[in-house]
């Protein structure tokens, strides 16, 4: 595994930030949503 980000926002990526982490070497991507920020 060459490269992990943790999105911890609750929002899923869009298709932008896809690419980007892909094109940078980071194939894994991990959204994290505690659930404290739902309105």
């Amino acid at each position: 595994m060459r490269g992990c980000i943790i999105l911890a926002n609750g929002r899923p990526p869009g298709s932008k930030h896809l690419e980007f982490f892909r094109a940078h070497g980071y194939p894994f991507l991990i959204c994290a949503d505690g659930g404290a920020d739902h309105r």
